[in-house]
C-alpha cells in the first residue's frame, strides 16, 4: 500500500525543483528517522542542482535545452518516488514521519478511487529498442497497465504492457529517441487508479 502522495502531476517543473529541495531539508534534518535511503541525500542534491540549471537554461528555447531539462527532471522524479517507496516502508502510514520527510498522505490526498497510485521505481534502456520498467505495488490491484508516448506535449499514450506484475520490458522502439512512461494499476469492477507521473528515457 502507498501511504504517500507526491502529487506531482500538478506542479510545474519550478514546483517540482522548490519541492525536491524541501524534502531533501526535511529528511537531512530528521536523518535519525531515515538512516538508511536508498540514495545518498548527496547525489539527490546534486540531481536537484543539475535541474535547477537545466531549467534556467531553457530560457534559451533550444531543443537540446529543453531534452536535457527533461533528462534531469526524469532522475530527480525517480529519486523522490524511490524516496517516497523508503518513506512508505519506514512510516508504515504514521503521518508524523510521512511529513518529517516533507511529504503528503495518500489518505489525506487521493482522489475518490479505491486504488492508490504507483510510483514509477525504475525506467531505463539497456538493450536496443526496449525500455525496463518497475513500478510500486498498489494493495488490492490485479493488474498494471504500462504506456509510452514520444512526446509528452502533442504525442498519443500507447499501451505498452498489460502485466500483473510490477514489472515489465516494452520493446520495439526506436533507438536514440526520447520516449516518456507512465503506469497505472486495475482491480475489479473495472476500477483503476490515476497515472503515475511520466518518466523521460532515451532508448538505446
Amino acid at each position: 500500500m502507498n501511504y504517500v502522495a507526491l502529487k506531482l502531476a500538478k506542479r510545474t517543473t519550478l514546483q517540482k525543483i522548490t519541492f525536491a529541495y524541501y524534502v531533501y531539508n526535511e529528511m537531512l534534518e530528521n536523518a535519525s528517522d531515515f538512516t538508511k535511503p536508498p540514495l545518498a541525500m548527496t547525489d539527490f542534491k546534486k540531481h536537484i542542482d543539475d535541474l535547477m540549471s537545466a531549467e534556467v537554461a531553457t530560457q534559451k528555447k533550444t531543443p537540446a535545452s529543453y531534452t536535457y531539462r527533461d533528462q534531469c527532471l526524469s532522475i530527480v522524479i525517480l529519486d523522490l518516488n524511490q524516496l517516497a517507496n523508503y518513506v512508505d516502508e519506514v512510516s508504515g502510514g504514521n503521518l508524523l514521519i510521512i511529513q518529517k520527510a516533507g511529504m503528503d498522505s495518500q489518505r489525506s490526498a487521493q482522489k475518490l478511487t479505491e486504488l492508490d497510485t504507483p510510483y514509477l521505481l525504475q525506467v531505463e534502456s539497456k538493450s536496443t529498442g526496449k525500455i525496463a520498467i518497475k513500478c510500486s505495488k498498489v494493495d488490492r490491484a490485479n493488474g498494471y497497465i504500462f504506456e509510452y508516448n514520444d512526446n509528452l506535449a502533442t504525442g498519443t499514450w500507447h499501451v505498452g504492457n498489460l502485466s500483473s506484475t510490477t514489472k515489465t520490458t516494452i520493446t520495439g522502439l526506436t533507438s536514440v529517441k526520447e520516449y516518456w512512461v507512465r503506469v497505472y494499476a486495475t482491480g475489479t469492477n473495472d476500477v483503476k487508479s490515476d497515472y503515475s507521473d511520466p518518466i523521460a528515457v532515451v532508448v538505446k
